[in-house]
């Protein structure tokens, strides 16, 4: 059982360094995660048998297609984009919308991302007409970080603006249903994109704070109305939806959120065999949920005897708390990063082209940094490729292999674990810790299924001439383009 697992003591964790790693008596216990978490985050109960676990792109776009086609009363939609190409998901949203006259529809989505094509066809203008069809029954919100550029803004290309922050967030919620995952909606994420997607059903409570923190973040946004939606594309305007100047919100923002988190923190009397915990990470803003929560629980990894940890991300770039956390760590570690021929820049035009190489390059000083401390013998890194896809998965799982009654945990949601993640973009996630055998069961197989398309690298593959890294790229690296990937 659960109990049995997070009573266990630890005998010590490592303590983070920047250099070589050095021994401290710090005891951290799963146990005492569980009462740390509740003392700053809000908890839902749920059963497994609400959760389900998806596990390929078309399974992703199934469940979302059926959770419009059934919604009755509200759907929420958060994302960093739509794909200007989703023509079919509009005219899905435009029937369910004239089918049920008191379903309402918002979404929030990535001001940058979606108006960079302007005044081509763009997210913006192809979302636009359904704010004008149906009034005040669709909202859609366009977020756009408060990063204090000033005029310096205006010089910055539209498709550059997105490394200063993004709304990076993806939930799905249908009535009381909601569809977690990293996906964002375009035809890829549709296809051949890999990603993680858990849906839970009949869960008010859970989807009631997903709706809330959507509200919350709209209130720090600009909303999109059409203006004329007879030409192709439409046309639209934005106006910012908050009394504080759209360049200093930041503090208001924090507020405002640390707010609304103690609202949802009152005790959940529902009853369940697992645990779900919500993280929100708006480094701009200074609220750091995410990587509060992420550094302990990779403290706290350390106390569980016969614990293996395994981590991926799509975009490996791992912030530097996290890194020196895991490479000072004994406990047997996996990681899956992609491929370069997974990346999903690979053959973009433009500098943007060079993001797979950066990516080799940061890779590359991850296992030389885990060879110069000894952690090369208990840590496996590992590339995903598969003949056509790209990569985007990004979580972690902690499961004890010396316990058959073992808890099995797991961290899901949009952050790709980067500094980019904690100090630019704006994310949620959520910490799962379940003792459902058959939950823990099938977050295994999640994870073997992911493993059946990755291989081992060692320093061989890093020096492979096809994985050589140009000048050009090291010097974006060093003047600190690595801070926006």
């Amino acid at each position: 059982m659960i109990t049995k697992l997070l009573s266990r003591s630890v005998t010590s964790v490592r303590a983070i360094s920047t250099t070589a790693p050095a021994a401290s008596a710090l005891p951290v216990r799963l146990d005492e995660l569980q009462g740390w978490m509740r003392d700053r985050y809000p908890s839902f109960k749920a059963n497994a048998s609400q959760i389900e676990l998806l596990s390929s792109p078309s399974d992703f776009q199934k469940k979302f297609r059926e959770g419009i086609e059934n919604a009755t009363r509200s759907i929420y939609i958060s994302t960093l984009y739509i794909g200007e190409e989703q023509h079919q998901l509009i005219d899905l949203l435009q029937r369910r919308l004239d089918e049920r006259k008191d379903l309402t529809l918002t979404i929030l989505a990535d001001y940058n991302r979606c108006t960079r094509q302007t005044p081509a066809h763009s997210s913006a203008s192809l979302m636009a007409p359904l704010t004008k069809r149906f009034g005040g029954r669709v909202r859609v919100f366009l977020y756009k970080p408060n990063t204090k550029l000033g005029a310096l803004e205006r010089l910055i290309p539209p498709r550059f603006k997105e490394g200063f922050g993004t709304q990076h967030t993806k939930i799905y919620c249908f009535d009381d249903n909601v569809l977690l995952s990293g996906a964002n909606i375009n035809t890829s994420y549709f296809t051949d994109r890999q990603d993680r997607y858990m849906h839970i059903s009949a869960h008010p409570r859970l989807t009631e704070y997903m709706r809330s923190f959507v509200e919350q973040l709209a209130r720090f946004s600009h909303k999109l109305s059409c203006t004329d939606d007879s030409v192709q594309p439409a046309t639209y305007e934005l106006a910012w939806n908050n009394d504080e100047p759209a360049h200093a919100y930041g503090e208001k923002a924090r507020i405002e959120v640390e707010n609304f988190n103690q609202s949802f923190r009152c005790t959940d009397e529902q009853e369940g065999d697992t645990t779900i915990y919500p993280l929100i990470q708006a480094g701009l803003w200074g609220v750091r949920q995410e990587e509060e929560a992420v550094k302990y629980l990779l403290e706290a990894v350390n106390g569980i005897p016969g614990a293996k940890l395994d981590i991926t991300s799509g975009y490996f770039s791992l912030g530097e708390a996290y890194k020196r956390r895991i490479i000072n760590s004994r406990v047997p570690t996996s990681i899956i990063a992609a491929s370069p021929h997974a990346n999903g820049f690979l053959g973009s035009k433009g500098v943007s082209g060079r993001i797979p190489e950066a990516y080799t390059h940061l890779e590359s000083k991850f296992f030389r940094s885990c060879v110069k401390y000894g952690r090369a013998t208990t840590l496996s890194l590992k590339e995903w490729r598969k003949d056509g896809w790209t990569y985007h998965c990004k979580g972690i799982w902690i499961r004890n292999e010396k316990d058959d009654e073992d808890c099995m945990v797991t961290f899901i949601g949009s952050s790709n674990l980067s500094g980019r993640s904690s100090d630019l973009d704006l994310e949620l996630s959520f910490l799962m810790l379940t003792e459902s055998e058959s939950l823990g069961d099938k977050l295994k197989a999640e994870l073997e299924d992911l493993d059946e398309h990755s291989s081992s690298v060692n320093q061989a593959t890093f020096d492979d001439s096809t994985r050589k890294v140009s000048l050009f790229t090291r010097f974006l690296l060093w003047i600190g383009i690595d801070k926006m990937l």
